[in-house]
């Protein structure tokens, strides 16, 4: 598999923290998996995979130079 593999992903569950973040549950293809660890080299878990998680988001908010993060308390009161 290459770099430019696109995989889906879902949210099946947000929890809001008290710190105003919040927890997100997600479910991801098997394709991913296989794909996570021919990479990677190790078993996806939810430490693996929240690691991974919050680097692309990081990345994705640092490419798009996003500054300001909005707490999850504040979209949630909407």
């Amino acid at each position: 598999m290459g770099e430019d593999n696109q995989f889906d992903f879902k949210v099946v569950n947000v929890v809001p923290n008290p710190d105003g973040s919040a927890s997100y549950e997600f479910e991801y293809s098997d394709e991913f998996a296989d794909f996570f660890k021919e990479t990677t080299g190790t078993e996806i878990n939810e430490e693996s995979f929240q690691s991974f998680m919050t680097k692309a988001i990081k990345e994705n908010l640092k490419e798009k130079d996003a500054s300001n993060i909005i707490p999850m308390s504040k979209i949630l009161d909407k």
